[in-house]
């Protein structure tokens, strides 16, 4: 299992920063909100889920574009620069299948 240090949103306004770990059967992301600090948002996608991941840069942050079945997500990494953001996007796209 690998984890990063992100912030993300879903195509909502609300943004959270946390954490998204990536294992052998999908990845989970997890945190809280970052207007209030009290929202917590959690999920377990499964790899079958995960239809497309691409790095990107968005302003300073490198970031991830993740497509899902059900939402897509754009998750910023907060450390590691662009080499993470394209190690992350390779994880994801390798449990695509």
């Amino acid at each position: 299992m690998v984890e990063y240090a992100v912030a993300w949103h879903d195509g909502t306004p609300t943004r959270y920063v946390g954490r998204l770990r990536v294992s052998e059967d999908g990845f989970g992301i997890d945190g809280t909100e970052t207007a209030s600090g009290i929202g917590r948002e959690r999920a377990n996608v499964p790899r079958t889920d995960i239809c497309a991941a691409t790095a990107e840069r968005r302003g300073e942050l490198p970031a991830v574009r993740i497509l899902t079945n059900h939402r897509t997500y754009l998750v910023e990494l907060l450390q590691g620069g662009l080499g993470a953001a394209l190690l992350l996007a390779d994880q994801l796209a390798g449990l695509i299948g």
